[in-house]
C-alpha cells in the first residue's frame, strides 16, 4: 500500500498498552524478555530482519536475539578497546550472535510498550537511558 493510499484510509481504532504502568496485562509479545544484570535480552520466536547501530553486528542482518549490555565508567576506562570488551562479554554470556546494544541505564528499569491498530501491532523494548554523564568527543 502506498503512503497516499494509506493516508486516504479512514482512521482505524487504535489501542496503546504501556506495560510498565499496567502490570499484569494478558498480552502476547512478539518476543520473550529476560533481564539478568548486566544483560537485557529480547529473543524473537522466529528470525527477524534487523537494522541497528550495534557495536558488534552493525547494519542490516537477520537475527533472533537483541541484547543490551549495561556498562559503567569502570567497565570502559579510556584505554579500553570497547568493541573487544563488549564482544568478550557477549561470548561469555553465550550471546555472541545477538544484535548487541550498549547502555549505561540500569537495565532493570527497561520499558515495554505496544500499540495495536486493527490487526497490526508495534512493540518496543527500550532502556530509555538518554542521559550522558560523560562528555563524548
Amino acid at each position: 500500500m502506498s503512503l497516499t493510499a494509506c493516508q486516504a484510509q479512514p482512521r482505524a481504532r487504535k489501542q496503546h498498552i504501556n506495560f510498565t504502568a499496567l502490570r499484569p496485562i494478558p498480552v502476547t509479545l512478539p518476543f520473550s524478555v529476560s533481564c539478568l544484570r548486566p544483560f537485557l535480552v529480547a529473543k524473537f520466536f522466529e528470525p527477524q530482519r534487523m537494522l541497528s547501530w550495534s557495536l558488534t553486528h552493525p547494519g542490516a542482518r537477520v537475527a533472533q536475539c537483541v541484547a543490551w549490555i549495561e556498562v559503567c565508567n569502570t567497565d570502559l576506562p579510556q584505554d579500553t578497546d570497547a568493541a573487544s570488551y563488549i564482544s568478550r562479554r557477549m561470548v561469555e554470556a553465550n550471546l555472541s550472535d545477538a544484535v548487541t546494544l550498549v547502555t549505561s541505564r540500569d537495565i532493570r528499569r527497561h520499558h515495554v510498550s505496544q500499540s495495536i491498530i486493527e490487526d497490526d501491532a508495534a512493540t518496543c523494548l527500550t532502556t530509555a537511558g538518554l542521559s550522558n554523564g560523560e562528555r563524548v568527543g
